[in-house]
């Protein structure tokens, strides 16, 4: 008899002891997880707490001027946003279950908090720039304001948990990703803007498809640029500085929140009404920052023009390109802000100042092409933008005065583009065209008399009769040189009336306006009589001596002569002279 032994018994016992391990360690593995979840989510709570009060903290300090208190409490909301969102990253990890809960409605508290962060940024440097006060009693450098914000862009981007490698992001636990953005402006500059580095000067100018050559030559303007922007003084620099930081700060809070509007689930509401007014302000307050960067750039420009003299080649101007491209490309991004906002007032403004960018390019140092309408191109383009000024305002109830402004300067540009206009085609002075291959096409002369009507009719609308009277001037003189090459007899008459049409309005008001006005008087005066003087017949001869004698109300030559303390620019004027240019006319 062979005996067995029947181990299904000890089989049974050791399961039953390796499942009562398991459900024991299992069991200690989940209360390990739920003091995790409770303490994480303990600390989450106080740090959204601190972080609101910070924040709240701030806002207050910067309307008392407490500069230290303010970089303090940004520097610890910052500090504290990354922190929270570390321990988000923890309870994503540990409670799988509820991990949209997380990324989600929690986050967003968070998302909301860094927009915030960069609104109080942005105003903190907006405010420094227009305010001396901050220096009076803050106290406050820029390079303060400086510091606090790159502290605030490394406190996210050299987080150890928010790298861009965040175990976070790669396993999909937390999207951090909002947080690690650049600002759109870095974007748009390639890097060449950023808190670290703030010249404001920017390459707008693709580089494919240009030569080795041309890609020198505007990285040379744009470090010369540099380098005259570093040479301001001091306080001008500061300024400088601290509005491309507030551009920056301002650019990353709008696209937070909007990247969070747009990331936001389905079931979620849409924006409310609150949410739009806030946007539109973070959008206004980024269109005032770039009109201001814009506005610096352009003075620096012109300051750099003014000290260049006319035929001598100057060291700044290969900055001037540079600085004309920057200046354009910070009123553009204020122009799109001001859009989006709805901001109709600054939206017409800063047309009037990229109007002022485009006068500027119509002279002869930014015509790389060597086109010859290169300044007309320019002119017209000026136009382009306060004509879309009016388009915007719609009518003049809308806001009178700030309509009249641009009408002024339309009327101002369509005259210089007319008298541009007509100095490139038919020369200046008025002596007449004799030859008939001189003689325009309708198309080339309606582009001289239409943009010169224009502003005519601005100025009468507007009442502005010495402006009207020099856009009568400047018509008559191009009717006086076109009169004599007319294909036809009635093209001729029409012309030449045309011609003592406008003279005629021209001398009727400076006849009555002397005053300040003694030279134009004679010019227009002498041009009247030589225009009577080419008509054959005794009456223009006549009228044409009538002109001459008009010219004596210009010239004082009694008693102003001699008064010694008379420094108006007729008193200068001696009766000799006056008689040397009656015998002039009278032998031509």
């Amino acid at each position: 008899v062979v005996s067995t032994i029947d181990d299904s018994s000890s089989d049974e016992e050791e399961k039953e002891d390796f499942a009562s391990q398991y459900n024991d360690k299992k069991d200690e593995s989940e209360d390990n997880d739920l003091e995790i979840i409770a303490t994480a989510t303990q600390l989450f709570g106080l740090h959204e707490k601190v972080v609101n009060v910070s924040l709240r903290l701030a806002e207050i300090h910067l309307r008392n001027y407490y500069s230290s208190s303010a970089m303090q409490a940004l520097r610890s909301a910052a500090r504290r946003i990354a922190d929270s969102l570390y321990i988000l990253g923890i309870l994503s990890r540990t409670d799988r279950k509820n991990k949209d809960r997380y990324n989600h409605n929690w986050l967003r508290h968070v998302q909301l908090q860094y927009v915030w962060l960069w609104e109080h940024c942005g105003h903190f440097a907006r405010s420094f720039a227009g305010d001396g006060l901050w220096r009076d009693r803050g106290h406050a450098a820029a390079d303060d304001i400086l510091t606090v914000l790159q502290d605030a862009e490394s406190a996210f981007s050299g987080h150890e948990y928010l790298g861009l490698e965040s175990s976070f992001s790669a396993t999909e636990i937390l999207d951090v990703s909002l947080f690690l953005v650049p600002s759109p402006l870095a974007e748009k500059t390639k890097n060449a803007v950023n808190l670290q580095s703030l010249s404001g000067i920017v390459n707008t100018i693709e580089s494919k498809g240009k030569t080795k050559q041309e890609k020198q030559s505007r990285e040379k303007s744009i470090n010369k640029a540099r380098e005259i922007l570093d040479s301001q003084k001091f306080l001008q620099r500061e300024k400088r500085k601290v509005i491309i930081a507030a551009c920056l700060a301002y650019s990353l809070a709008i696209d937070a929140f909007q990247r969070l509007e747009t990331e936001a689930l389905p079931q979620e509401a849409k924006s409310s009404e609150t949410d739009e007014l806030f946007l539109g302000l973070l959008q206004q307050r980024l269109g005032d920052a770039c009109n201001e960067a814009g506005k610096i750039l352009l003075n620096e420009l012109r300051d750099q023009l003014s000290l260049r003299k006319d035929d001598e080649i100057s060291s700044a101007d290969s900055a001037a390109h540079a600085l004309l491209a920057s200046s354009e490309f910070w009123f553009m991004e204020g122009l799109e802000a001001f859009e989006q906002s709805s901001d109709l007032r600054n939206l017409v403004l800063l047309r009037c100042n990229l109007c002022q960018c485009f006068k500027l390019q119509a002279n002869s140092l930014f015509d790389s092409t060597n086109r010859a309408s290169h300044a007309e191109d320019c002119l017209q383009e000026a136009a382009n933008q306060l004509e879309a000024a009016h388009g915007a305002l719609g009518e003049r109830g809308t806001d009178p005065m700030l309509w009249d402004m641009v009408s002024a300067e339309l009327a101002a540009t369509f005259l210089v583009l007319g008298v541009r206009r007509r100095q490139s085609l038919v020369g200046s002075g008025n002596t007449p065209l004799i030859l008939q291959a001189l003689r325009l096409n309708p198309g080339q002369e309606r582009s001289i008399v239409e943009p010169m009507e224009r502003a005519l009719l601005i100025y009468d609308s507007n009442k502005n009769l010495h402006q009207a009277a020099a856009a009568h001037y400047q018509l008559a003189l191009f009717f006086s040189k076109v009169w004599t090459c007319q294909r036809d007899e009635t093209k001729t008459r029409e012309k030449l009336a045309a011609a003592f049409t406008h003279y005629s309005a021209a001398h009727a008001y400076f006849s009555q306006a002397v005053q300040g006005n003694e030279l134009t008087l004679c010019l227009v005066c002498m041009d009247l009589s030589n225009l009577y003087s080419s008509v054959q017949g005794e009456e223009g001869n006549a009228k044409a001596l009538f002109c001459c004698l008009d010219t004596i109300k210009a010239f004082r030559i009694a008693e102003e002569c001699d008064d010694p303390t008379n420094e108006s620019p007729a008193a200068l004027i001696r009766p000799d002279d006056w008689y040397q240019q009656m015998y002039t006319v009278a032998i031509s």
